[in-house]
């Protein structure tokens, strides 16, 4: 009797490289907004981060201002995930939301997500794969997301630099529904590890910033935003790299 070879379907493992930023000279920075941006009342946040110093210290994560005022995603000084955004007028505080986790240098990778629907009040914020119990100071629900430029790893001028490694980042205005499990699905795994990045963008109707980098690709195209064909940033300092969480 002769036997027929059972054939398994081809996979593919998924090991993202992750951009090192100093915490002393390098950051990325634009100078305007990001192409497509519009005032709209969602966002969608997500990126593995592994902080290399400064616990204690404000570092940035994504900085995009509006004037004198802006949206902030950062880890704070008490090593908390945190992000808070103003309204319209930009001048009035609109709401701010901090994670209950603290996150040092200790705890190795961890993967952030958070999604806001601005107009019902809605505030999802997850860290790896379970919401971070946070704390969410809700003003109005006006948010404004104008805004005149981009800072990554720091503030736009260079203020709060990261000290970190920063693995599939990505930015969109839109209300993602990360409280249902299969929909996390598509950016983070039930080992915790990532799903590959064209299953994560996939996701995402209309990603603003989708920042990354394939193994042993050079650092520096980590700047490019979606492999070359969205708005590129500029690189301050010099990127480094190494593995992502993935290994």
């Amino acid at each position: 009797m002769s036997l027929v070879p059972i054939i398994s379907p081809s996979f593919t493992p998924y090991f993202p490289d992750a951009a090192i930023f100093d915490g002393t000279n390098d950051w990325l920075s634009l100078a305007s907004a990001l192409t497509g941006a519009a005032n709209v009342q969602d966002a969608f946040w997500r990126m593995a981060i592994k902080f290399n110093g400064g616990d204690g210290a404000n570092q940035e994560m994504v900085h995009l201002p509006q004037g004198i005022y802006s949206h902030d995603w950062r880890r704070k000084n008490t090593n908390k995930h945190f992000f808070y955004s103003h309204d319209t007028p930009i001048s009035n505080f609109s709401f701010n939301s901090t994670g209950a986790t603290t996150i040092t240098v200790s705890t190795g990778w961890h993967h952030l997500m958070l999604t806001i629907d601005g107009s019902a009040g809605t505030i999802h914020h997850y860290l790896n794969d379970a919401s971070d119990s946070p704390t969410n100071n809700i003003v109005n629900t006006t948010m404004s997301s104008a805004m005149t430029g981009v800072g990554i790893g720091a503030y736009q001028a260079g203020g709060n630099k990261a000290n970190a490694s920063f693995c599939d980042l990505i930015y969109a205005q839109e209300f993602i529904d990360i409280s249902d499990t299969a929909t996390r699905r598509n950016f983070i795994n039930a080992d915790g590890t990532l799903p590959d990045w064209e299953t994560a963008l996939a996701a995402v109707s209309t990603p603003l910033l989708a920042l990354h980098l394939d193994d042993g690709e050079a650092a520096a195209n980590f700047a490019n935003n979606a492999d070359g064909t969205g708005q590129a940033l500029t690189v301050n300092g010099t990127l480094t790299s190494e593995n992502g969480p993935n290994g």
